[in-house]
């Protein structure tokens, strides 16, 4: 599988001109490394440099993120919210006031799954993640991640939902109400959880639908349904 694309390849694919990418690189936002004047950029680079151009739900760029993803062979097969969300690890009453109290509530979720080997790990990862640039965004959503693939600690993909009626202060400007946690074994599936979950938050008003559910199969109900409408 590529790991590296030329710029050439990276702007076809993600429809930017080769100019803003190369300002990207000289203003430290994406790493890239030029020999004998060939740029060449590492697809994990590629994949923090699109995460930092998160700053709210119009932000998110499923397209781009498939794009990155996808390389030049199909999918194996298809990511679905029904294989990712398990109702034991739901929430619609977070018990968390704090970032680090967030993410200790979020691992305890995702432990529910069966599918977590390694809770302390997976909250130390996500604590340097959040230490590297906040995954709220301005719109009331946060959506925790490690750094990287997490594959040695974890079963299987998931993604963990909780909500927080009253907010909490998690890194943005406002008070973030819903929280996910997506963990996949390799960075393709991410990437592709990522782009259905970037699909459902455009949803008008979605934030505000889950808010309004009064238990974990209500908000599993919604988003598969908002995932059915999406594709």
């Amino acid at each position: 599988m590529q790991r590296v694309f030329t710029l050439e390849e990276l702007t076809e694919r993600l429809g930017r001109t080769a100019r803003s990418i190369q300002h990207a690189v000289q203003d430290g936002k994406l790493n890239g490394h030029k020999v004998r004047d060939v740029w060449t950029f590492n697809w994990h680079d590629v994949l923090l440099w699109l995460e930092s151009e998160m700053s709210d739900v119009d932000s998110l760029e499923p397209e781009q993120f498939e794009k990155v993803a996808t390389y030049s062979e199909p999918p194996e097969q298809e990511i679905s919210f029904a294989d990712l969300i398990n109702l034991e690890a739901i929430t619609v009453s977070l018990a968390a006031k704090t970032q680090p109290s967030v993410i200790r509530e979020m691992v305890k979720l995702a432990s529910n799954t069966g599918l977590l080997w390694d809770p302390e790990e997976l909250e130390e990862e996500l604590r340097q993640r959040e230490a590297m640039a906040s995954t709220a965004l301005e719109d009331g959503v946060a959506i925790l991640h490690p750094r990287r693939p997490p594959a040695n600690i974890i079963g299987d993909a998931f993604l963990a939902v909780a909500l927080a009626p009253h907010g909490v202060y998690f890194g943005a400007r406002e008070q973030t109400r819903v929280f996910f946690l997506l963990c996949c074994p390799d960075d393709v599936t991410y990437l592709r959880s990522l782009s259905r979950l970037a699909r459902v938050l455009k949803t008008p008003e979605v934030i505000d639908s889950l808010l309004k559910c009064e238990s974990a199969v209500e908000i599993k109900e919604l988003l598969l349904s908002l995932e059915e409408s999406s594709n």
